[in-house]
């Protein structure tokens, strides 16, 4: 691709367009993926779990898989996290590092954090600001 005749205005102008359009694919990637696994038609494929799945059929490496796993995982559980990540305030990074973190929490307090919790902005700033 040979991107060297737009303009300085076009160029920049088509790149956000184009981070606002992944935004919007990661979603539909990972309501996808949530859906394969509801149906567990990882199975089919012969993989033993979503994560496997993710590597062998799709291709990611296993930190991508991951990522993108725990990102379904927590947009399932906290369905309000899919206007953060078209937002931009929320990226496979940060969701893959809260899911962990909930996860060590729940082990700590023995239960489930409510999707409240999770969301909670004191939560996510704290988390943040640990990691």
């Amino acid at each position: 691709m040979n991107l060297r005749n737009l303009s300085d205005q076009t160029l920049l102008a088509d790149l956000k367009t184009h981070v606002q359009t992944e935004r919007e694919i990661l979603i539909v990637i990972l309501w996808h993926l949530r859906e394969v696994y509801r149906r567990r038609l990882f199975t089919v494929a012969k993989c033993s779990t979503i994560h496997k799945y993710a590597e062998q059929e799709l291709g990611y490496s296993s930190d991508a898989a991951y990522r993108r796993v725990a990102a379904m995982h927590l947009l399932t559980e906290v369905p309000e996290s899919e206007a953060l990540i078209e937002s931009g305030s929320l990226d496979l990074t940060v969701l893959g590092m809260a899911k962990t973190h909930f996860n060590q929490e729940r082990k700590m307090r023995k239960r489930e954090m409510s999707a409240t919790e999770k969301l909670g902005v004191e939560k996510m700033d704290e988390f943040l600001n640990h990691h």
